[in-house]
């Protein structure tokens, strides 16, 4: 498991690291683009296969916890430098500042949309990851209570939400990195829906939806931004 998840890790801090592209074909310059993103597939996809095979040795809380615990710090780490990368190399904090700009033109929002799609997709893949997680481990230590005939049931729920919880959350700084993952989609978003929104109602042509019935351009216009910004945030729990 160990050599497994090195192999990983190694793979996906190459790709983090090229920078320029030397095929310049459409569906290579996407796969360059969200490279952030595919290695942070690739790192906790592996993962999520050590874990459902450790799970399945129906070992103790103990023993799992001692088995997984030195990868799982590695892990989390190489998915922690995958967004820290991304940050750095979108400029995400620029985004933030030209986010403060009255006016913002249409092709900012456009590329600032493709962006948002990838910091949604990183949010939604870390959420199913704590959720899998959680389901994994859970049964786990429920089976290791069961079988314990010492302390009560709240105490049992307790060493099972604890055992959980040291499993999942390996240190504050990791919590905290993944918060700064929210306040980067929340600040984003919310720069994007206001510019888009402001720039949409502009818009004075009339929409034809059928014969003689016209709506203004402006309110579909709107109603699709809405639409979007509704489906990123709830895509990602």
């Amino acid at each position: 498991y160990a050599e497994a998840i090195r192999l990983v890790i190694t793979s996906s801090r190459k790709k983090m690291a090229v920078k320029t592209l030397l095929e310049v074909n459409n569906e290579a310059q996407k796969l360059h683009s969200q490279r952030h993103y595919n290695a942070m597939v690739d790192i906790l996809g592996s993962w999520s296969n050590v874990v459902s095979d450790v799970a399945s040795f129906e070992l103790s809380m103990t023993e799992t916890h001692s088995l997984l615990s030195p990868l799982y710090s590695r892990v989390l780490e190489a998915s922690l430098e995958c967004f820290s990368s991304f940050h750095r190399d979108k400029e995400l904090d620029k985004w933030s500042k030209q986010l403060l700009n009255k006016n913002v033109e249409t092709m900012i929002l456009q590329s600032l949309d493709s962006l948002l799609s990838q910091v949604s997709s990183m949010r939604e893949l870390v959420s199913k990851h704590y959720q899998f997680m959680h389901r994994v481990l859970s049964p786990i230590a429920l089976c290791d209570n069961n079988q314990s005939n010492n302390g009560n049931q709240s105490n049992k729920g307790q060493q099972c939400e604890n055992f959980v919880a040291e499993m999942i959350i390996v240190s504050s700084e990791e919590f905290n990195q993944w918060r700064e993952l929210e306040a980067v989609y929340i600040m984003l978003e919310y720069g994007y829906m206001k510019h888009a929104v402001n720039d949409a109602l502009c818009e004075v042509a009339l929409l034809e939806l059928e014969d003689s019935v016209y709506v203004p351009q402006a309110l579909e216009d709107v109603f699709f931004i809405f639409h979007r910004v509704a489906q990123r945030a709830l895509s990602t729990g």
